[in-house]
């Protein structure tokens, strides 16, 4: 039954819409809906759109199906004039295209992002000549749209064996290795891209990316140069090159970096996280919430916007708002453990230490190489008086980052403690060799 029908509103378009769903039955083998009463079918035909035919049935020709939910649309205006006319319109699709023709519509489907639709172009394009590289590399673009990165990492090694040359495919390879976190692998697909062709701009910024997360962030640094060189418009390669250089810690070029990103593209919410961390390094937190709150405009769904507000937030020493801002990091990412250390922070400076204790052990549970967790914790637990233990965590830190002078300082503070005042001494000694000047 037509939607209409179950509100007692019958038209032709009504039948149109019946013989819709028996022609949708015929090509896919399956009812447009599926639902355990007749409430509940009612319901889906009233609300819910069907599941596009081609994607259980890939041999489908595409103007077949967009016929079928033409007249399966849920509003009597939207549908066929009359059923005649709906007739038609499934014999009016063209004779077969050819492979070319195939991709081609593929690549504007993709650009429209109708990647699932795109993905059963390419995948006509197969049917035609399984061995055609440029469909496979596009069937890898389509499928990392729909985040099946499994499948697109085939597509895109099918494609480089059936052309080992294939540059973009290359690309595209270490584009899928990257998202997989699968750093190294990635590095060497975007430098087999560069060798064969130096000219990509996003290859270069993907190296970039591989190599920043491996923690070579000279040559990451390098790499974004390059890209930027390459094509002085690319606003990401400029976020690139801005969170790199502050890791390096030359936070005023980061700056510099996010803001040229911002000027080239003022709706990249990341540029804007990257501008907020630079201005909180170089203590300028109002300017920082600024950029952090920005951000979030943007893009309300990043978490790492949240984080950097809640820290800009507890350095301005408005804490309440900080905790909210923590809190709403950690609805989007409840595993965020530089969220339950900053959560951590301001819970201490609160004088809640135990609650504090607690953000921090999760802080560590989650990220074991947090150093600065380490420190808190021991710092609170230094003033719980809990000095064995506040001894052990400074111990933690400095195994996991030896030459932060604020780590030696605080486990000299806890020797003391403990009467060992040696100890104590030597600690606070190798605290101002690094730089400590407390």
């Amino acid at each position: 039954m037509a939607p209409e029908q179950f509100d007692g509103m019958i038209s032709k378009r009504s039948d149109q819409y019946a013989l819709a769903c028996i022609a949708y039955e015929m090509v896919t083998a399956r009812n447009p809906f599926l639902a355990p009463d007749a409430v509940s079918m009612a319901l889906k035909h009233k609300t819910e759109k069907p599941i596009a035919p081609t994607q259980i049935n890939t041999y489908l020709p595409l103007p077949v199906e967009r016929a079928i939910l033409k007249a399966l649309s849920k509003e009597r205006s939207d549908r066929y004039p009359d059923v005649p006319t709906f007739i038609a319109a499934l014999h009016m699709f063209p004779s077969q295209k050819t492979k070319e023709q195939w991709l081609d519509e593929g690549k504007t489907l993709l650009d429209s992002e109708h990647y699932q639709e795109a993905l059963v172009a390419y995948e006509r394009a197969l049917q035609i000549d399984p061995n055609f590289a440029d469909a496979y590399d596009a069937r890898g673009d389509a499928c990392c749209c729909l985040n099946r990165f499994q499948e697109a990492l085939a597509a895109f090694e099918r494609a480089i064996q059936l052309d080992s040359t294939y540059a973009h495919a290359y690309e595209g390879k270490g584009n899928i290795l990257y998202n997989l976190k699968r750093y190294q692998e990635a590095l060497l697909a975007y430098e087999r891209a560069i060798q064969l062709d130096s000219s990509s701009s996003a290859a270069f910024n993907g190296k970039g990316d591989a190599l920043y997360y491996l923690n070579h962030y000279q040559e990451a640094l390098l790499a974004f140069e390059r890209a930027i060189q390459l094509d002085p418009t690319y606003a990401t390669a400029q976020v690139g090159k801005s969170w790199t250089l502050w890791h390096l810690k030359r936070y005023d070029e980061a700056l510099m970096s996010a803001e040229q990103a911002i000027r080239l593209e003022p709706t990249l919410a990341v540029a804007y996280n990257e501008k907020g961390n630079a201005l909180f390094k170089l203590k300028r937190y109002q300017e920082a919430l600024v950029a952090f709150e920005q951000s979030i405009k943007l893009g309300s769904d990043l978490v790492y916007a949240y984080d950097g507000k809640g820290q800009a937030l507890w350095r301005l020493g408005r804490f309440a708002e900080a905790l909210l801002a923590f809190d709403h990091a950690l609805e989007l990412h409840p595993n965020y453990a530089s969220s339950h250390n900053g959560r951590g922070n301001v819970l201490y400076d609160l004088r809640r230490y135990q609650e504090a204790l607690l953000a921090y052990e999760r802080a560590i549970h989650l990220n074991p190489q947090m150093f600065k967790a380490y420190n808190n914790k021991g710092a609170t637990l230094y003033d719980l008086r809990r000095y064995e233990e506040s001894l052990a965590a400074h111990d933690h830190a400095i195994a996991i980052q030896p030459t932060k002078a604020i780590s030696h300082y605080y486990r000299s503070r806890a020797l003391k403690q403990l009467g060992r005042l040696e100890e104590a001494r030597k600690a606070y000694e190798k605290a101002r060799q690094l730089g400590y000047a407390g």
